[in-house]
């Protein structure tokens, strides 16, 4: 809206100059083009403020596909603060400042979007932030109750591997790896070959002892390749489990050299140890 805003700014200023240029003084300066020239100019500073949000959230995104995520985050932040961004955008800026590991930046923006009016589909894209927001605080059980409800009322791919994930943490503390194990199956022949979705079902299965069936479903997902380094962390141990200490060792390194986050639900410490323990 601001970009046709600017357009119609453009146009106006212009047009109006253009025709208000004879009467005014200095007109013969450059040529009689000098009021055409200032409208022009007054366009583009006029354009360059109601576009900043957006310009800032571009400049975010390219800077954080570079890899220079601290810069990113202080663009999302500048991005949010212009207060005229859309609902949609300062939740994303919410969730890459809590992936960044500012709890207390994101907490602040979720906190404000909840106060204001939001489509349904927007309240279950806040619900399931606050949902990370709350493991991250060290709420798991709450984080869970919420995720349950936006899964129960509006089942996705994002909640479904978001409240898988959720149970395996949960799964790891109790050693309960029972409905994590349900839930990752059902949803994964809901949404086939979503990778998130395939992580959570082999962990869920490694972690209950099922290592064949881990070791089938974590080899689809290296066919479909993946980004986290979770995924290659239990493939390894599954690998181990089977007595595949090459390939195990090679999943390791394919696991340290994905981008560990504070998201992230195996640490890069955690991984070079198991790592060197295996090279010994």
């Amino acid at each position: 809206m601001s970009l046709l805003i600017s357009v119609a700014v453009a146009i106006i200023l212009v047009m109006g100059l253009g025709y208000a240029a004879p009467y005014l003084p200095y007109n013969n300066l450059l040529s009689g083009s000098f009021y055409q020239v200032i409208s022009v100019l007054l366009a583009i500073v006029i354009s360059a403020a109601l576009n900043m949000p957006m310009l800032y959230m571009l400049s975010a995104n390219s800077l954080y596909k570079k890899g220079e995520y601290k810069k990113a985050t202080e663009k999302y932040k500048k991005a949010y603060k212009t207060k005229r961004l859309s609902r949609d955008m300062e939740i994303y800026c919410g969730y890459i400042l809590l992936k960044e590991g500012d709890k207390k930046s994101s907490e602040e923006i979720f906190e404000a979007v909840s106060k204001k009016k939001l489509t349904e589909y927007q309240k279950n894209s806040l619900d399931i932030n606050t949902s990370i927001l709350l493991w991250k605080k060290g709420q798991l059980d709450v984080a869970l109750e919420k995720l349950k409800a936006v899964w129960e009322s509006a089942p996705s791919v994002t909640s479904a591997g978001t409240l898988g994930a959720l149970m395996l943490v949960k799964a790891r503390e109790t050693g309960d790896y029972g409905e994590a194990v349900d839930f990752c199956e059902k949803t994964n022949e809901q949404f086939t070959y979503e990778k998130t979705i395939m992580a959570n079902l082999g962990e869920a299965y490694y972690g209950m002892g099922r290592n064949e069936d881990a070791l089938s479903v974590f080899a689809e997902l290296m066919d479909c390749g993946s980004q986290a380094p979770a995924p290659y962390y239990y493939y390894a141990l599954a690998l181990l489990k089977s007595g595949d200490n090459e390939k195990a060792e090679e999943m390791l390194n394919l696991s340290l050299r994905q981008r560990f986050s504070a998201l992230s639900t195996v640490s890069k410490k955690v991984v070079r140890a198991k790592l060197e323990e295996i090279c010994e």
